[in-house]
């Protein structure tokens, strides 16, 4: 294969515009394109939720990110619910973790695709001391390595 003489972040999609690699590049590209207003996800850091969280298994250092949704099979976007450690799809494919949430009262769950931790009680996500060691379970199986 023949090297172009570009690194990948200097040609863009078209072949010939770079890529933003800063903050400030990115803002000014998105506002080239036309995007206006860009939204933050800021995470509660407590919810009353917290103590329903159920440590992980002692065996347990690997959480599967690929493993299906108990209901459906699904294996495209899934949460583990946090309090008994069953897999169901999102809002966004079938609904089972909603209704997870719903028939049992189990409230807090991590999702498969980012490692976000989403609350229903709060209805707000939750970055906090106690999430860590289900997230680098998680982020272990999903990138090989733990979480820094």
């Amino acid at each position: 294969m023949a090297d172009s003489g570009k690194s990948n972040n200097q040609q863009g999609a078209s072949g010939s515009e770079e890529r933003p690699n800063t903050k400030m590049e990115v803002i000014q590209y998105l506002e080239g394109q036309g995007v206006t207003e860009m939204y933050a996800v800021n995470p509660l850091t407590w919810c009353p939720h917290l103590e329903t969280v159920a440590p992980l298994p002692a065996d347990t250092t690997v959480l599967d990110t690929k493993a299906p949704c108990e209901k459906c099979g699904n294996t495209t976007e899934n949460w583990i619910c946090l309090v008994c450690h069953r897999v169901f799809c999102s809002r966004f494919v079938n609904e089972h973790m909603v209704m997870h949430g719903v028939e049992d009262g189990h409230l807090m769950c991590l999702s498969y695709s980012d490692l976000s931790v989403w609350c229903y009680g709060c209805d707000n996500y939750l970055d906090h001391q106690l999430l860590k060691p289900a997230k680098n379970a998680a982020h272990l199986h999903k990138f090989g390595e733990g979480l820094q």
